[in-house]
């Protein structure tokens, strides 16, 4: 089981690499190391190290975590000179048009879906993000002018319009929402991380947030959580006010070859004030954090809310039917390697390898080659006590050869929900007339019992800043 009992909330797009060890920021680089780390001794070393001796910084014979990280980053950063077809190919060994393995050493941030292969169109996408940051979409523009609108007159006058005149095409000595939207506006503001961040909070909208943090970090963040959180904070504390909070000077750290900066600051919402950190790397939000006793035992009430809400439950029903899907069609390929790479790397340790082989196998007997699937429903996995331990997300499978029941159980880790078992069984003769069962059932047990995740211990906060930092106004 995994809780999160702390009053600190962290929004983890930094996810498990963040909140459970301090020399790796890139969620995809350590769980990389966690993956090539054989026999868990926290070092690549003999066999494991052999393709990542280039990173071996002082030259013992071993690679840490610390100097793969650094080692892949540094990389990374040098690859983004070499055009993207050209490197694609030069690292697709095999020439099975998708990248897998150690083929994906130092691009394993990019693998979008992460199903452990990366296409030629994730590749490009996440190089693309790291090398200059989208502009700002007409949405974005909106909130951004809205932002400005201090009086919120439906346009920019006064004090407001300082900095954007150019936009102002008749002369009037005001801009109108339609001249912002059409005019060039200074992007600065638009892609400023800390006004993205208080945007989000404001709004309860996480699309800008998605759509301009730091791509290193997404792959460690589900869409339909992090909104839950939102909607959890706006209730919790409050409407965010639109008075721009006081920022502490920023102070940095280093962290696995990367310099992150943390911006601290107290927000206040109507209800409650509530401390919160933001991290920036390359000038794009990295992660998060709200200080507030009122957001204790979040996945609880994540847990409530899909037994008890529609709404909430079909959002998360949906996002993970098309992840199950994914995997499902791995398994059917017969790429038995791939399909237990999508286990959390901690599960993979205490799940017997054989038994998933059994259940893959009878996923095959039963169905053959892939033809649809059907999302049942979702169910939350309760102990005795009624406190919500995990998910159970159910697909019905056709195949050329029949039909199966699939089950995946899931485990909230951060603002992501891992795969840590699956059972497969063949549909009862009712299942094609009875109607579906309620979303909101308890699941059965499963016939090969996987175990879960174990919980990570709580890691603290980051350190404090230096005392009596000079505050400064920022919007």
């Amino acid at each position: 089981m995994i809780t999160h009992q702390r009053s600190i909330f962290v929004v983890a797009l930094v996810a498990v690499s963040f909140l459970s060890t301090s020399n790796s920021l890139l969620a995809g680089d350590a769980e990389a190391f966690a993956h090539r780390d054989v026999n868990d001794d926290g070092v690549l070393s003999g066999k494991e190290a052999a393709a990542f001796v280039q990173f071996d910084a002082d030259g013992d014979g071993e690679v840490t975590k610390t100097e793969y990280t650094a080692g892949v980053a540094k990389l990374r950063k040098q690859l983004l000179e070499i055009p993207d077809d050209k490197l694609f190919a030069d690292y697709d060994k095999n020439e099975d048009s998708v990248l897998s393995g150690t083929e994906m050493i130092a691009l394993e941030v990019y693998d979008a879906d992460g199903d452990g292969e990366l296409s030629i169109n994730e590749l490009k996408a996440g190089r693309d993000a790291e090398r200059k940051p989208a502009g700002p979409s007409r949405d974005e523009l909106l909130r951004q002018f809205r932002e400005l609108d201090k009086n919120e007159d439906g346009r920019l006058s006064g004090k407001e319009l300082a900095g954007y005149e150019k936009l102002d095409r008749n002369g009037d000595r005001r801009v109108t929402e339609q001249e912002f939207l059409e005019g060039d506006a200074p992007a600065p503001q638009a892609g400023d991380p800390l006004a993205i961040f208080l945007r989000m909070i404001r709004s309860s909208d996480s699309t800008e947030f998605f759509d301009t943090a730091h791509p290193s970090f997404l792959i460690e963040l589900d869409r339909p959580i992090i909104n839950f959180f939102l909607a959890q904070v706006s209730i919790a504390l409050g409407e965010l006010s639109k008075t721009p909070p006081e920022v502490m000077a920023p102070t940095t750290q280093e962290e696995g070859g990367l310099v992150l900066t943390y911006h601290r600051m107290e927000l206040p919402f109507s209800i409650t004030k509530a401390k919160a950190t933001v991290m920036v790397l390359e000038n794009r939000l990295a992660g998060f954090y709200i200080e507030s006793p009122l957001l204790k035992e979040f996945d609880q009430l994540l847990f409530q809310a899909t037994e008890s809400n529609p709404k909430v439950a079909k959002e998360l029903a949906e996002y993970y039917a098309r992840k199950c899907e994914t995997l499902i069609r791995v398994i059917l390929s017969g790429d038995d390697d791939k399909a237990f790479a999508a286990y959390h790397p901690e599960a993979q340790k205490q799940i017997d390898r054989e038994k998933a082989g059994e259940i893959y196998q009878l996923l095959r007997e039963l169905c053959g080659e892939f033809q649809s699937s059907k999302l049942v429903g979702i169910a939350v996995n309760s102990d005795d006590k009624g406190k919500g331990q995990s998910f159970s997300v159910t697909l019905i499978v056709s195949g050329s050869k029949g039909r199966a029941e699939f089950i995946a159980k899931l485990e909230a880790l951060g603002f992501k929900a891992h795969l840590s078992g699956i059972r497969v069984k063949q549909p009862t003769a009712s299942d094609s007339t009875a109607p579906p069962p309620s979303p909101f059932a308890k699941p059965p047990t499963p016939a090969i019992k996987m175990p879960a995740i174990p919980a990570k211990p709580s890691a603290p906060p980051p350190p404090p800043p230096p005392p009596a930092p000079a505050p400064v106004n920022k919007n």
